[in-house]
């Protein structure tokens, strides 16, 4: 028996906001693969795995020769998945927005880490696009004179500046964030402050600033300006577009690279007004489906 990595060329899109009723693929009616259910369905899947070493789907002739787990030896594997799965996929969930706030996947006095979870929070209040919020956060801090305090307090201010937003809710969720941030930037020993930039970087940062973003990409993939990329270049025979595209994405942590993501912002409003129309479709039109999710 042999796994592997497996492609599933299937409709599916990029996400920008966080949300986790998020569904790529807009025949996924239900929501079953939405951005906030990739836990359970992480579980369902470890099950299924566990059917398929039991031997357990009589209607599939394998000519394997080897031996087959016993039901119970399955039933074992579908009771640990269970017991245990939740746990593990949350620790590493929070290990994973750690290291996209520049912080070490685990806290040195080994206590469990929330500020990956607040960070998500924070990200699906906030009316900004998801990919691009913790880069803009580690520029935040640029004044080490000032106390954890006033720090946050001008770090939040700043914060809701360039969101253009106001709301006092927000801003308490962001200041008990980015304080909470601060504590554990201190405790993991990071430097925050900007310092002269060295050959070949062109600009000052600090060594935080540096980590988030060897961690977090400048330039995300974003569908409808791949949509319109697909549908110029079909229309006009031209694939400078889809080149210029190619050619950032080959280098996705580099800050010139983000000028090609700069660019796709502008369509952010566009984007969404796309989705509304898509939401529009989906109730007017009715998609056959199939067991692949037919076209």
């Amino acid at each position: 028996m042999q796994l592997s990595i497996s492609l599933d060329l299937n409709v599916f899109g990029f996400i920008h906001d966080h949300d986790d009723k998020f569904t790529p693929n807009l025949i996924d009616e239900e929501s079953r693969y939405a951005f906030g259910k990739q836990k359970p369905i992480g579980k369902w899947n470890v099950e299924r795995l566990a059917d398929a070493l039991s031997g357990s789907t009589p209607e599939v002739e394998s000519p394997w020769d080897g031996r087959w787990l016993g039901r119970g030896e399955a039933a074992a594997i579908v009771r640990d998945s269970q017991a245990g799965f939740d746990a593990v996929y949350d620790e590493c969930l929070e290990a994973r927005r750690r290291l996209r706030l520049g912080l070490p996947t685990a806290k040195k006095d080994g206590t469990a880490s929330t500020i990956g979870q607040e960070f998500a929070s924070l990200a699906t209040a906030l009316p900004f696009d998801y990919h691009r919020l913790s880069r803009q956060v580690s520029t935040l801090f640029d004044d080490p004179a000032t106390d954890e305090k006033q720090q946050a307090e001008a770090a939040t201010t700043l914060l809701m500046l360039q969101l253009q937003t106001s709301k006092p809710a927000l801003h308490d969720q962001a200041q008990h964030f980015i304080s909470h941030l601060l504590r554990e930037i201190s405790a993991a020993g990071i430097s925050t402050l900007v310092e002269p930039a060295a050959p070949p970087a062109s600009s000052s940062s600090s060594e935080y600033e540096r980590r988030v973003k060897s961690a977090v990409p400048a330039v995300v993939m974003r569908t409808a300006p791949v949509r319109r990329m697909v549908i110029s270049a079909e229309a006009s025979g031209s694939f400078e577009q889809v080149k210029q595209a190619a050619a950032a994405l080959g280098s996705p942590f580099e800050d010139a690279s983000a000028d090609f993501d700069q660019n796709t912002q502008s369509q952010l409003r566009r984007l969404r007004a796309d989705a509304e129309v898509s939401a529009q479709e989906k109730r007017d039109v009715r998609v056959a489906q199939t067991s692949c999710g037919g076209q």
